[in-house]
């Protein structure tokens, strides 16, 4: 199924409407393999993450998997945990998007003044998404990466 979801990732790429028939057929095997609670429960998350959609998109594909839910009288997913993976997954893009701005100004630093002062790297370890922002549109105007 880990395989199934990454080539379906993968072949459905840019093409939201191909990854919502993908996502659901993923999904429906799910419950029809007869796997226990656990194993849908893990298997949904990673497809859930794999094959993230548009809000549009993703709002039916949850709709048809309450259906099959209801006509087969097995909620393994509920309502709170789709919610859940839901969260988690939108905590780990924010936390992504953070990251990857501390990354892209330790380049930038890096590139322009030869390397990161320690006290510049510590700062940039543990400040806010706002205060990267911030950082992000001085960078290439400082005279010196201690002016940031």
């Amino acid at each position: 199924m880990v395989v199934l979801a990454h080539l379906a990732a993968q072949e459905t790429r840019g093409d939201a409407d191909r990854r919502e028939v993908a996502k659901l057929g993923l999904i429906r095997r799910l419950y029809e393999r007869g796997y226990d609670r656990e194993r849908v429960l893990s298997l949904f998350g990673f497809i859930d993450w794999l094959l993230a959609l548009p809000p549009e998109h993703e709002a039916r594909v949850l709709r048809e998997v309450e259906a099959i839910e209801e006509e087969r009288k097995m909620p393994y997913v509920t309502s709170a945990e789709r919610i859940g993976v839901e969260r988690r997954l939108e905590q780990g893009k924010q936390q992504g998007r953070v990251e990857g701005k501390r990354l892209a100004i330790r380049e930038i630093v890096r590139a322009r003044f030869g390397g990161v002062p320690d006290e510049l790297g510590a700062r940039l370890a543990s400040i806010d998404e706002a205060d990267l922002d911030g950082m992000i549109r001085r960078v290439g105007t400082v005279v010196s990466a201690e002016d940031l």
